[in-house]
């Protein structure tokens, strides 16, 4: 029993001892300003910078968790610190104060601590930017006491659909809401070169495994996933995508999650499930690589990655596998969540078999170009809106 204790003792202090650490090594010690017009949750992101650039407006970058965390405001925080508050609540909220922003905006739109903060700051413009695709048991929607918190105060929230909003309002306090798609993808003109030779583009939406870890669920009623067993629908999908490039003799392009640094890993996972055949891999070395890969390419083929429903706003030919849900037994991962749509149609399918996969990409490599414009614009609306230059989401900072 004692020899229980102690080695818990032990990994408890060497947990914290290794949090302490981190945040030590994160420390930036840059200066201050004393007032911004903007500031902007969870450190910098391109191209939001651009466009804060080409406002006219200042702003500060005030970065959390274990990103480049600006000592100076951190120590003050701690000072003056009030009894009860988790210690990044009181870093941000002593932060926003200080600089005395007429506007607070984030890309993370499904933190929770930006939500419960929101909510104490009446006189700031708080603008949430929905950042990419958002699950149920895995993701912030899925939280059992997000009910029983303290509600947030948008004053806009520029989201992806119509129907994900509705989730948003559920535990927010909204006053305007503005369906606009993907920001990144709006930023970037759809410019595609004429290829001599059709290709395939796959986008990945693999957890990198971390040995023998577990996606935790937020939901009671749904397990624990391992993340192997997650990236077995990637991998099922993908064997079917390899084998359709080798009957048409068409190139295989990957669009990775990681960038040029720390793609190894990555590349790795990809070799050994693509049966030798050769592919190129594309690292997310910039914010608008993966658009210009999905632009240069002639068809595109996911599970349920982001970049996939944006590259449907983009005019390209998307195959959808969305067949995930058999793994996580959760209906966030059905095609086009929250959204309600049949299991198959006509360039998506949740059958998880040979038959389903090749008929669906047959359908959409086949298809003409009226064809699939027919297609993209009966249900591109549901699945990803578009505000192309971001004039919405410029007018909102230009008038604060």
């Amino acid at each position: 029993m004692w020899t229980q204790i102690v080695k818990q003792n032990i990994a408890s202090l060497f947990k914290k001892s290794r949090i302490v650490l981190t945040v030590l090594f994160s420390l930036e010690f840059s200066r201050v300003p004393s007032k911004v017009d903007w500031v902007i949750y969870g450190g910098k992101s391109d191209p939001l910078n651009e466009i804060l650039d080409a406002s006219g407006k200042s702003y500060f970058f005030l970065n959390i968790g274990f990103e480049r965390i600006n000592a100076r405001l951190l120590i003050k925080s701690i000072l003056a610190r009030d009894r009860g508050i988790p210690l990044f609540d009181s870093y941000v909220m002593f932060s926003i104060r200080k600089l005395s922003p007429q506007g607070l905006i984030t890309l993370y739109d499904n933190d929770r601590r930006f939500w419960r903060i929101s909510g104490l700051f009446d006189e700031i413009v708080i603008v949430v930017v929905q950042n990419a695709r958002r699950f149920y048991a895995f993701d912030v929607f899925g939280i059992p006491d997000l009910m029983l918190q303290n509600r947030g105060r948008f004053d806009h929230l520029l989201c992806h659909t119509a129907a994900i909003s509705d989730l948003y309002l559920q535990h927010n306090d909204v006053e305007n809401i503005q369906i606009v798609g993907s920001y990144k993808s709006n930023e970037l003109p759809v410019v595609r070169k004429n290829e001599e030779r059709k290709s395939v583009l796959w986008i990945s939406s693999i957890e990198k495994y971390k040995g023998n870890e577990f996606f935790t669920s937020l939901r009671p009623e749904y397990e624990a996933i391992a993340y192997s067993d997650y990236n077995r629908s990637d991998e099922l999908a993908l064997g079917q995508v390899v084998n359709f490039c080798i009957q048409h003799d068409l190139p295989l392009k990957i669009a990775g999650r990681s960038t040029r640094d720390d793609n190894e890993e990555e590349i790795l996972w990809f070799r050994t499930r693509t049966s030798s055949y050769e592919f190129d891999f594309i690292s997310r070395d910039s914010w608008d690589t993966s658009y210009k890969e999905i632009d240069n390419s002639f068809l595109i083929a996911t599970v349920d990655g982001t970049l996939g429903y944006e590259a449907l706003t983009r005019k390209s030919r998307v195959a959808f596998f969305s067949h995930r849900e058999i793994i996580t037994q959760c209906p966030s991962n059905r095609f086009g969540w929250p959204k309600d749509f049949p299991l198959n149609g006509p360039f998506w399918t949740s059958d998880p078999t040979h038959k389903a996969f090749e008929s669906v990409l047959a359908n959409v490599f086949l298809m003409s170009d009226a064809e699939w414009e027919l297609i993209v614009e009966k249900y591109s609306e549901h699945l990803m809106g578009s505000n192309p230059g971001n004039s919405v989401l410029r007018t909102i900072l230009q008038d604060v």
